[in-house]
C-alpha cells in the first residue's frame, strides 16, 4: 500500500474500532478503505442526529483531513479511467 492509503486506512480502521492491517498490498488497501469509509460514514451519521454540529462528529482534525487526501486521490483515479 501506499504511504497515502496507510494513513488514511489507519485514521479509518481507529474511527470505525477495527484492527489496521498494515500489510495488504495497494489494491486490497483501495477495497478496505471503500469498506471502512462506508462503515464509518453510517457510523457518523448515526451519531450526527440530533447535534449541533454534525461535523462534530467526524473526529480531530487529522482524520478529516486523512479522510480528504483519500478522496481526492479517488477522484484522481476515477478521472484516469
Amino acid at each position: 500500500m501506499t504511504d497515502e492509503q496507510r494513513a488514511v486506512l489507519r485514521s479509518l480502521s481507529r474511527s470505525a474500532r477495527v484492527p489496521f492491517d498494515g500489510s495488504l498490498n495497494r489494491d486490497a488497501a483501495a477495497r478496505r478503505i471503500d469498506e471502512l469509509k462506508a462503515r464509518v460514514g453510517t457510523t457518523l451519521a448515526e451519531s450526527a442526529v440530533g447535534e449541533e454540529d454534525p461535523g462534530a462528529a467526524l473526529g480531530d482534525d487529522e482524520e478529516q483531513q486523512a479522510m480528504q487526501r483519500e478522496s481526492a486521490i479517488a477522484q484522481a483515479k476515477d478521472g484516469r479511467r
